[in-house]
């Protein structure tokens, strides 16, 4: 019956926007708007799992009668510089953009390694990127989300942290800056890998990819799921059997209106392509708020 039942929900797995969001080009990074109507697409035309990759870039697509419109790159992501944009995210109101840069600025702390960008809404465009200071290393900074208070949850790969990669957060402050970054408290990070996630609405849950764990389908990374209780505390993670593959699945997007979780996968170890795929996400199997 488990195994019946397995075999069903991948029937339910759907390859998401077909053609214009998961192309024959490597698109592993999406993010959506509020209104579900403009999603960003993070893409690069090399192979996935190669070290030796052109830049990625973030792409701009508009939703028209169900259908996903090219309407070019983002406006911060240039697509003639040398480096490379990823990890995009839109917060909850739609008025900022976090992504991941190795482009070089005045102060920079690394040296190509990549770091936390934002860039707010001006108008009907978006203003000038500027890096976050307060959460940016001399390591490795990826995949920053926010939760409904605009609290921002990224990895990294810090000395104090007990893994290759781990998860922080930095909180938001009354006068709208950010603070020091503190490493999340109980089980979810480990002397493994932690990487690209995505957190509830209030803060109580997430989804992220992690590597190196005994129970993985993947050496690249599965998705996992742990929840927060009332002292804080991260529960120990579990993992996804229902979604994940052999290959790379990571980068999760939860989008609410439409009910579904929508994630990146290479689907196979040895596959050089990776596209998005969704299912419902009630069917994850998990009690979990939905706002």
């Amino acid at each position: 019956m488990m195994f019946f039942k397995v075999i069903l929900l991948q029937s339910l797995i759907t390859l998401f926007g077909d053609g214009t969001l998961s192309t024959d080009k490597v698109d592993y990074g999406i993010a959506f708007t509020p209104d579900e109507n403009v999603a960003y697409v993070v893409r690069h035309d090399g192979k996935w799992g190669s070290r030796e990759n052109p830049p990625s870039k973030i792409h701009r697509y508009v939703k028209k009668d169900e259908n996903w419109i090219n309407s070019g790159y983002a406006d911060f992501s240039d697509k003639d510089s040398p480096w490379s944009d990823s990890d995009v995210f839109i917060s909850q109101n739609g008025e900022k953009a976090f992504f991941v840069s190795n482009r070089p600025y005045s102060g920079k702390k690394g040296n190509r390694d990549p770091d936390i960008w934002m860039v707010k809404k001006d108008g009907n465009s978006w203003g000038e990127p500027t890096p976050l200071d307060i959460i940016n290393s001399d390591g490795y900074e990826a995949s920053p989300v926010t939760d409904g208070d605009g609290n921002v949850y990224f990895t990294s790969i810090r000395e104090e942290g007990p893994g290759l990669g781990d998860i922080y957060v930095s909180m938001i402050t009354k006068d709208g800056r950010y603070s020091k970054p503190k490493l999340l408290e109980g089980k979810v990070n480990s002397p493994h890998g932690e990487w690209n996630l995505i957190i509830s609405l209030q803060g109580d849950w997430m989804i992220f990819e992690s590597s190196g764990r005994p129970e993985g389908l993947s050496p690249y990374g599965d998705l996992y799921f742990s929840k927060k209780d009332k002292f804080g505390m991260w529960s120990s993670p579990v993992h996804i059997d229902r979604i994940n593959t052999t290959g790379s699945d990571l980068n999760p997007r939860i989008i609410y209106e439409s009910k579904i979780i929508v994630w990146a996968s290479s689907k196979e170890l040895g596959h050089t392509g990776s596209n998005f795929y969704s299912l419902n996400f009630e069917e994850l199997g998990f009690e979990i708020s939905q706002d």
